[in-house]
């Protein structure tokens, strides 16, 4: 198997991408938890339910999930 190549991530100069990169290098293992959220995102097994909106064709509504 070829070596594979480390990915960079940049953050913007904003308050977002602040608490987001705080929020990231609050864990032990950053790495790993970077490729776990990925592999669920890859899989399509992600639980945020915020993110998603099913629309219901008979209603012709979006269904924003549980909150």
């Amino acid at each position: 198997m070829a070596k594979l190549k480390p990915i960079g991530l940049s953050f913007k100069n904003t308050l977002e991408d602040e608490k987001l990169y705080e929020w990231i290098y609050s864990h032990s293992n950053v790495s790993g938890f970077i490729k776990d959220i990925l592999r669920k995102e890859m899989k399509g097994t992600t639980t945020e339910n915020n993110q998603r909106e099913v629309i219901k064709k008979e209603e012709n509504l979006i269904d924003l999930g549980d909150f």
